[in-house]
């Protein structure tokens, strides 16, 4: 699949446990979206709105795993897999940060040969060893280029264990 142009809207929500704060971002950009031996790449730039100011977020999904790259003023390097921790570091002002993934739950529901595509990862994280709170990210690709089912054209057989109009969760 070449590059696609992409709707891409996002919704996290944060629960802090000790405080029991909630908080929630919701944005959409455009992006692109394209399909690898591994899965599927999808790339956008964050809203000023976000916190992240000028940051390209890559999210590579597909065999049972979800990788998410922030480059720019913001640096992270996140794995995503159910019921696995990931460790990595965060760049921040003040300097490196360690951090801990653990994920719950990640799922992706490719919704037949025009999507869209919809991804929700469940997951912790940890700070320097000490959890900082629970976290849901919802993220729906839908297509730009003239689709008015707002769908995403789909390889007949995506990569890894996604299926084409499944409902599935990665393991």
């Amino acid at each position: 699949m070449r590059n696609r142009k992409v709707w891409v809207s996002v919704r996290g929500r944060q629960q802090l446990t000790e405080a029991f704060w909630e908080d929630s971002m919701d944005m959409v950009t455009s992006g692109t979206l394209s399909r690898g031996p591994d899965g599927y790449t999808l790339t956008y730039m964050e809203n000023p709105e976000t916190g992240m100011g000028r940051t390209q977020t890559t999210i590579l999904f597909g065999g049972g795993r979800m990788v998410m790259r922030h480059r720019g003023e913001i640096n992270t390097h996140m794995i995503f897999e159910k019921g696995r921790k990931h460790v990595s570091y965060y760049d921040t002002e003040m300097g490196p940060l360690t951090l801990g993934v653990n994920t719950r739950e990640l799922r992706c529901d490719i919704g037949g040969a025009h999507g869209p595509i919809d991804l929700e990862v469940d997951y912790t994280l940890e700070i320097d060893n000490e959890i900082t709170g629970a976290n849901t990210l919802s993220i729906r690709v839908s297509d730009r280029d003239g689709y008015g089912d707002g769908g995403v054209p789909i390889d007949a057989s995506p990569p890894g264990n996604v299926n084409a109009g499944d409902g599935i969760f990665l393991n």
